[in-house]
């Protein structure tokens, strides 16, 4: 059985008016994402809870120090893997923008060839039938 896609099928069923009533606002949160994605925030500063407790033993400091840099390095790799992902996004959105864009101009055009299309007909019906008349 063959399952080729009819694309004309496909284009057709897509919602052109609601994509394109769309297309800004999914590239406006895309525009954002980035911008939050890639602000840089502060190093946090050492709670108070931390900063008043009592003189702990130098394995305890030297234990919670070393699991303090790799809960840093971790988070470090995560806004890496988050700058990155929003990258993507917003690279996608862009492209989506650009695609609409595209659609736009074609449904346009074929707007305006089917129209063409119904003038060059009615002006072919009439002139077979005024060719018709001056036969009869």
């Amino acid at each position: 059985m063959d399952m080729a896609i009819d694309w004309r099928t496909v284009l057709l069923l897509v919602p052109w008016n609601d994509v394109l009533k769309n297309a800004p606002k999914v590239a406006d949160s895309a525009m954002k994402l980035w911008a939050s994605a890639t602000k840089r925030t502060p190093k946090q500063e050492r709670s108070a809870a931390v900063a008043a407790a009592e003189p702990m033993e130098p394995q305890s400091i030297a234990n919670l120090q070393s699991r303090l840099a790799a809960v840093e390095e971790t988070a470090m790799e995560l806004q890496g893997q988050m700058v990155a992902s929003a990258r993507v996004i917003k690279e996608l959105a862009d492209q989506n923008e650009r695609l609409v864009g595209q659609a736009e101009v074609l449904r346009q055009k074929i707007v305006w060839l089917t129209r063409a299309g119904v003038v060059l007909f009615v002006l072919s019906a009439a002139g077979l039938f005024l060719a018709l008349l001056d036969y009869w």
